[in-house]
């Protein structure tokens, strides 16, 4: 992605999103431990695509944790046991790079849970 356009993406989630992330966080945090965590076994492996500040992924108790986002930005927000894929080695806080699936996942909307056996 040229300079610029991740310039502008990262303006744009900054308008849309950081307003709100105290309270965004908040409401995640409830949803996760109230809903989702019965969904999501201790050794899992979880991909939260389009991950934005990690307000989901941040939140959930897994063994391996991942987000993948176009926002340039995004890295700078996740905890430091979520792993950022990326389609290329241009961002240096990536932790791996996302070349082709490797697993097989189970998808439900926004929410996936990995079996990497």
């Amino acid at each position: 992605m040229p300079a610029n356009d991740q310039a502008d993406l990262s303006r744009i989630y900054a308008q849309r999103f950081s307003s709100q992330l105290a309270y965004r966080n908040r409401v995640w945090r409830i949803l996760v431990a109230d809903f989702f965590s019965k969904y999501i076994p201790e050794n899992a492996s979880v991909l939260d695509l389009g991950c934005g500040y990690g307000e989901f992924i941040n939140h959930v108790r897994a063994a391996s944790k991942f987000g993948m986002d176009l926002n340039p930005d995004t890295p700078a927000h996740l905890n430091p046991d979520v792993f950022f894929l990326t389609r290329c080695r241009e961002n240096a806080r990536s932790q791996t790079c996302l070349l082709r699936p490797t697993s097989r996942c189970r998808f439900s909307g926004h929410f996936s849970v990995s079996n990497f056996s």
